[in-house]
């Protein structure tokens, strides 16, 4: 659990409306990923260089921290196009430049920059990320999606970082929702959104990237490791192509990653060592076509990941993961500013466990996932100071698993949602919207997972660069499978496992918070409050006193309570130099624990703190982030056992420098290191579960070969 640095968030600039935005002309050519709701290429209006320096290759041309301008679109506060100062929510906003400029080698390395996000890390390429408190392992309170298609794996819930289906270098920027998001993405958006975009085809001309590289990794990472230990090799490698054949882009990627992962046998896990290297290729191939007033998209995506999981167990996994996706945006129907979108995509997940608990048999599951969505949304023009949006989304999966009982095996999602953005006056504007969403299988009651949630929010500039915040939100987490339907037992059939409940509800969380977010001369600071009520959370527990196993999904009779606040600050005292400080403060608390085994008294404080620094002179770029948590009391994974400690203190530190060569810079050599120093501080263990180093793996030192080309007919190649 590393967590972290914020940073690439783009503050406030001048008020400007969304619509004003989209309007305004182009001075570099940026190519935009779709979303669910907007589609490539919404006109852009790139930073201004800060005093003393001049556009070109050579300038420094954004803040490192705030590199994005406040005049990019955002999408995922709201499903459509708004600046980030006006989005309703809190939304974090990692861009290009900081991807390739952080030492960053996985998904979960970038997403420890964003405030009050906290990072398991399980294996060198496995991470599980948590927003806002409720650290449990096997994560599924957090939506992730790819370009706004889900990506979760409907049996668990769950999703795996290190098996998504586009590589971890396609990705353009990453938007990150703090807080409860259901009322726009339905379930499981139960703590906040993660959006990773990837970068789509060129609008004009051509693009060109490759990157290769390796390094090594120390001490084998995940649950009963050393921080440091023998060396192991780690590669990855990339490529991309992108051209524009008269208006139809075409852009073409493929990667694949090499790294290490091995335990060393440790109390309860003695048995539970599967040494097993981690191997991924993700390909992705999207075209876009835009007559007149339309941008169409096609993206096919495809993955192949051999590797291993931790959960309470090690677990050899193979995985190969295929989804499509179609996107396609009318624009101005009625109006000058409303839009019908439409999202079509399936996807088709092949994963292969061998479940290792010793004692028990080693047991091996098959698994077929097949799901697919159809989400239209319109957008109405202004009307009055309202501008509307309504949506329809229907999603199924269907599970092909013995496992699971057949009344629960398919399933289906229908969900309506409204929402208005009324402004009065231009710096201010009040959200209103709800959603209403079914869940629906043989398993279920008919409407008996029926869920109702609500947002409101309001949003005040009250001068140019300066804009507050204050909203409530609500959120959901359906069961999964395995909690309604799960017929789990061992291979001989002879032992039970775990068994599901099908009138389990649903999972609710209800949050207010309170933002803030400005920008001064050279200094830009952000605060933030919440306050969030977890009830009716889903857990396991034990059928048989002082045993483990079997294990019964159900209700948990306790609320839980999440508190806290951040502040992040970004200055730019000298052009070519940025730095970031962040701190979040966070408590929780049970409500009402009763007899609740699990629910553990008191508060469990937890402190997350970052600082980066970014300089350029030049050819040479070079960074340091610095991560860092501490807490007083955790529980990893309350509901399906008693295992607690009370983790150390610990900072990490990441640095990178690079260099551009050739007379057009097109090349960049690099060097980074993730985890290279690792500073403990305090930890014990108790109930002889778990240990300290569970949270971080060992330190990383790698690098290698970049290579970046964009040009046209009638322009130079340029660096991005």
């Amino acid at each position: 659990m590393l967590l972290c640095c914020a940073f690439a968030v783009s503050s406030v600039a001048t008020p400007a409306t969304a619509d004003e935005v989209s309007s305004a002309p182009t001075t570099s050519p940026v190519s935009q990923p779709a979303t669910a709701s907007a589609l490539p290429d919404a006109p852009v209006v790139m930073p201004t260089p800060l005093p003393g320096t001049t556009a070109g290759p050579d300038a420094f041309s954004g803040h490192i921290f705030d590199l994005l301008s406040e005049n990019l679109l955002i999408t995922t506060g709201r499903r459509k196009d708004v600046t980030l100062s006006q989005a309703p929510t809190s939304v974090w906003v990692i861009d290009r430049r900081t991807i390739e400029s952080t030492a960053a080698a996985s998904i979960g390395d970038l997403l420890k920059l964003v405030p009050n996000v906290t990072v398991f890390e399980l294996t060198a390429g496995q991470s599980e990320v948590v927003i806002r408190g409720f650290n449990v392992a096997l994560q599924n309170r957090v939506l992730f999606l790819i370009d706004g298609r889900n990506i979760q794996q409907d049996f668990l819930g769950i999703t795996d970082l290190f098996n998504l289906p586009v590589d971890f270098l396609d990705l353009e920027r990453i938007e990150v929702t703090l807080g409860p998001a259901s009322t726009l993405y339905g379930a499981n958006a139960f703590t906040g959104v993660v959006n990773l975009i990837t970068r789509g085809p060129v609008t004009s001309g051509y693009r060109v990237r490759a990157q290769g590289g390796g390094g090594i990794a120390f001490g084998g990472p995940g649950v009963g490791s050393p921080r440091f230990g023998r060396p192991n090799g780690l590669a990855t490698g990339y490529a991309e192509w992108s051209q524009n054949f008269s208006g139809v882009g075409i852009a073409v990627s493929a990667g694949g990653n090499y790294l290490p992962t091995h335990s060393v046998p440790q109390d309860y896990y003695d048995q539970l060592a599967v040494p097993k290297p981690m191997r991924h290729f993700g390909g992705n191939v999207a075209v876009d076509y835009k007559p007149e007033k339309w941008n169409l998209r096609a993206q096919f995506s495809a993955a192949v990941k051999d590797g291993s999981l931790i959960a309470f167990y090690r677990a050899p996994i193979a995985t190969q993961d295929y989804s499509l996706t179609l996107n396609a945006e009318r624009s101005a129907l009625l109006g000058t500013d409303d839009s019908l979108s439409v999202s079509l995509w399936v996807r088709r997940l092949q994963t292969n466990y061998t479940l290792v608990l010793p004692p028990l048999p080693d047991t091996p599951f098959k698994i077929g996932d097949t799901s697919g969505e159809l989400l239209v949304q319109y957008t109405s023009p202004r009307f009055f100071g309202n501008r509307l949006i309504a949506g329809f989304q229907l999603r199924l999966f269907n599970l092909e698993w013995q496992q699971i009982d057949p009344t629960g095996r398919f399933q289906q999602f229908y969900g309506l949602y409204v929402e208005d953005e009324y402004r009065p006056i231009k710096n201010l504007a009040f959200t209103l919207g709800a959603r209403l969403e079914t869940r629906e299988a043989r398993a279920f009651k008919p409407f008996s997972l029926l869920t109702f949630n609500p947002r409101a929010a309001i949003v005040y500039q009250p001068a140019p660069g300066h804009s507050l915040r204050l909203e409530y939100v609500t959120a959901f987490r359906n069961p999964t499978p395995i909690e309604t339907s799960a017929r789990f037992t061992t291979a001989d059939g002879t032992v039970e496992l775990v068994s599901g409940d099908p009138t389990i509800s649903a999972e609710e969380n209800k949050q207010v918070a309170l933002g803030y977010q400005g920008r001064f001369k050279w200094f830009r600071p952000r605060f933030e409050a919440f306050y969030s009520r977890m009830s009716r959370a889903i857990g396991a527990r034990q059928v048989e006193e002082n045993r483990l196993l079997p294990q019964r999904f159900g209700n948990k009779n306790v609320d839980y309570v999440k508190y806290g606040g951040t502040i992040h600050l970004e200055a730019t005292p000298v052009a070519g130099l940025d730095l970031m400080a962040q701190y979040t403060l966070s408590r929780g608390r049970f409500l009402n624990p009763g007899s609740d085994i699990f629910a553990a008294s008191g508060e469990q404080p937890q402190h997350l703190f970052g600082f980066g620094a970014r300089f350029t002179y030049r050819r040479l770029t070079a960074s340091l982030y610095v991560f860092g948590n501490g807490f007083a009391q955790q529980s990893d994974r309350e509901d399906l056992g008693s295992v607690s400690y009370t983790l150390p203190i610990v900072i990490a530190i990441n640095p990178q420098i690079s260099y551009a060569l050739g007379s057009k810079r097109q090349w960049q050599l690099f060097v980074a290191g993730t985890n290279v120093a690792d500073i403990r501080i305090g930890g014990t263990v108790t109930r002889n579960v778990g240990n300290d180093d569970a949270e971080h793996i060992g330190p990383r030192i790698w690098g290698g070969l970049r290579f970046v080309m964009e040009g046209g007919p009638d322009e130079p190649p340029r660096m991005y």
